[in-house]
């Protein structure tokens, strides 16, 4: 075989590759979590001003949560759930939204820098601002997330009081 025509072959597929990468439309979610990146620590953000879509609640969907107990969205989100087979598993987190009828998800993997809050993770009583507490859901005005640096970046959902 010939090591200029394999030479060529290898360059046209780097040039092809660096095109899909560069051309390629990120993911909603990878949108999403860049956004969560960026945002400031300690400082609750409304949800509303973080991600450019239309909602009127969200839910926050932690490890292993894969229904709702008790709480009063329990009706819709559920069978919602059971409908998409959305398995809460450890490796993700997910953002459920609300928009009038329809129900969608976001959902996130689990690493050092894009972690969901758990009792485990940090005393949330000690990272929470004066004013808001922690919460699984939210309507759209009282809804936003708090980041909070502690060994690794953590996201709450959190509402005004």
């Amino acid at each position: 075989m010939n090591i200029k025509i394999v030479r060529n072959g290898v360059a046209v597929i780097g040039v092809a590759l660096l095109a899909y990468c560069t051309l390629r439309t990120p993911t909603e979610a990878e949108t999403y979590e860049q956004v969560l990146r960026d945002m400031p620590a300690g400082t609750p953000v409304p949800v509303s001003s973080l991600f450019k879509r239309r909602f009127d609640r969200v839910c926050m969907l932690g490890p292993y949560v894969d229904q709702f107990h008790d709480a009063p969205e329990a009706g819709a989100v559920n069978p919602f759930l059971k409908q998409v087979e959305y398995v809460g598993d450890e490796d993700q987190w997910s953002l459920l939204w609300f928009d009038h009828d329809r129900l969608s998800l976001t959902a996130f993997d689990r690493e050092y820098d894009m972690d969901v809050l758990t009792p485990i993770g940090v005393n949330i009583a000690e990272v929470m601002p004066d004013g808001f507490g922690s919460v699984l859901c939210a309507g759209a005005e009282k809804a936003h997330i708090l980041k909070i640096s502690k060994d690794h970046d953590y996201f709450d959902l959190v509402a005004k009081k």
